[in-house]
């Protein structure tokens, strides 16, 4: 489904996770046109069921799964900055405590990092 939306029906931009996606388009008769080619697709030749849709518009962007979606890249959301940076000094309070080693602090550290480096973060990353 991924290579059919993106290389024949190329939407302005494209996002999924699991079985949740979203779409953007120029206007909303597009978006029901592409919505309507997918649903054709899915149940004509992988025969299965998409989800109903909800159309709407995300002028400031779409908040999904922790990140800010937008057409020109993907954002990391200020509640989502905030939990890793407590993530971090609670990491940073285990090993001064010696509860943790400083390889198992930055095997968690590596891993906070990881789950956001596909958004925008490189500051973020650099400034904690």
């Amino acid at each position: 489904m991924d290579h059919y939306i993106l290389e024949k029906l190329q939407p302005s931009a494209y996002c999924r996770y699991m079985d949740d996606f979203v779409i953007w388009a120029n206007s909303m008769k597009q978006l029901k046109l592409i919505y309507g080619k997918i649903n054709d697709y899915v149940s004509n030749i992988l025969t299965l069921e998409v989800k109903p849709p909800v159309f709407g518009k995300a002028v400031s962007g779409l908040p999904f799964l922790g990140f800010l979606i937008k057409k020109n890249g993907i954002y990391l959301m200020q509640k989502s900055k905030r939990r890793v940076k407590e993530r971090i000094l609670e990491i940073s309070s285990l090993l001064h405590k010696d509860i943790i080693t400083e390889e198992k602090a930055s095997q968690r550290v590596k891993s906070i990092f990881a789950a956001i480096t596909l958004a925008r973060t490189n500051t973020f990353r650099k400034k904690i």
